[in-house]
């Protein structure tokens, strides 16, 4: 019998982010490192704690790094779908999780300017299920003791 399970908080639903609308003040944030944008999207560069950069956007850059499941977890709470430009960087669970419902992967040497292509495309169906799943995919994550480092 496990009993390390966390208490039910009935509330913890207002905690987070509306899925809605669907369109936010910024196209990307940018976790981590300095990233020179397309005059046509919006994008803000943050480094470790950057929660409400995350809650302004829609898709959240990430690259592989030593925090690299602590910013996808800080993405898909803040409902920002994930892109990360790597195809090598192993994300948890990814036996069980089909993490294609919920993040791109982007390879790191394709041109910026064709990521903006494909996102640029999606239907607004497609962006509001990701954030869906997403969140359904933090709410799981979160109660995994040991996969995430928080830092306070």
């Amino acid at each position: 019998l496990f009993t390390d399970v966390s208490q039910f908080n009935q509330s913890a639903w207002q905690d987070r982010p509306q899925i809605l609308p669907l369109m936010r003040k910024h196209t990307f944030a940018v976790v981590g490192e300095q990233f020179v944008a397309n005059e046509s999207v919006t994008s803000v560069a943050c480094e470790l704690r950057c929660e409400q950069a995350l809650r302004d956007s829609t898709f959240c850059l990430l690259e592989s790094s030593w925090n690299f499941q602590y910013e996808l977890l800080s993405s898909l709470r803040a409902g920002c779908i994930p892109v990360v430009r790597s195809l090598m960087q192993p994300l948890p669970f990814e036996d069980t999780l089909d993490w294609k419902r919920a993040l791109f992967t982007f390879p790191k040497g394709r041109s910026v300017e064709s990521l903006w292509e494909i996102l640029g495309k999606m239907e607004k169906e497609e962006v509001l299920e990701m954030r869906r799943m997403g969140r359904i995919f933090a709410n799981r994550l979160e109660h995994v003791n040991g996969l995430f480092i928080y830092f306070k």
